[in-house]
């Protein structure tokens, strides 16, 4: 994904998915 993306030149900055609100996380994915 970072790759293919608008900005794959720029810091990739892993996050541990598990931790965060599925009500924070969702909009993020899904829009």
């Amino acid at each position: 994904m970072h790759h293919l993306s608008s900005r794959p030149k720029g810091p990739f900055i892993p996050i541990n998915c598990g931790v965060v609100p599925d009500s924070l996380l969702e909009p993020e994915i899904f829009g």
